[in-house]
């Protein structure tokens, strides 16, 4: 199997994955749960604390997986008017989302949407918050833009977006690094204006790759 076939975000591969148990492969929480490290960030908090300050406020999880991130953190604001909505391409995880997944720790509405990340099934500034966790490091440069460009388009001008992925390109596991000036071109390019960014405690299991968290503001 070669580099990029191993990391082809085609449906099918990631249905695979899903029903084999071998998603994790792919990405180290470095904490045990899923989500759990992400979770866990001060800074992170903080900066959804902020987020959810109003009510209403509509936050998309991208490539959502099971749902376990966006599970535990609609568990955290019991209570609040804030709604939910987790999208990823791969039928086999949302099916399982009740096993590991958001279901048991449901206690604010989630909804889970199969949905390609440059194609949502979202109207154009939407969405109040965007978080995405490993999966735009999986993505070629040219994808990778259409995808951005995708998750500016669904976000309201001022509103913010968390992206966390490998800090470095890595030939053997066939990532290509959230960092360095051409990424941050990609970000510009998109719509997106960095308001800061940060070496994360998550790591890509293959090589134990460092990972980097960005706070991102749409503008427009």
């Amino acid at each position: 199997m070669t580099v990029r076939q191993h990391f082809d975000p085609s449906r099918l591969f990631w249905d695979a994955a899903y029903r084999d148990g071998d998603d994790h492969e792919h990405w180290n929480d470095g904490g045990g749960a899923e989500g759990a490290s992400v979770y866990g960030q001060p800074v992170f908090l903080s900066w959804l604390d902020q987020e959810l300050a109003d009510e209403g406020r509509l936050v998309l999880d991208v490539g959502c997986g099971r749902g376990g991130l966006i599970g535990e953190l609609a568990g955290r604001s019991p209570g609040r008017a804030v709604r939910w909505l987790g999208v990823d391409l791969s039928l086999a995880a949302l099916a399982g989302a009740g096993d590991g997944g958001c279901g048991p720790r449901r206690r604010s509405p989630v909804a889970l949407v199969a949905a390609r990340a440059a194609a949502l099934p979202l109207a154009a500034a939407s969405v109040d918050a965007v978080v995405e966790r490993g999966m735009l490091h999986g993505f070629e440069p040219p994808a990778r833009q259409r995808a951005l460009a995708e998750l500016a388009r669904a976000l309201r001008p001022g509103s913010c977006c968390w992206l966390e992925g490998a800090r470095e390109d890595d030939e053997e596991s066939g990532l290509t690094g959230l960092d360095g000036p051409a990424f941050v071109g990609q970000l510009q390019a998109a719509g997106l204006r960095v308001v800061a960014s940060g070496d994360s405690g998550l790591v890509a299991r293959s090589g134990r790759l460092a990972a980097r968290w960005w706070r991102l503001e749409r503008f427009g």
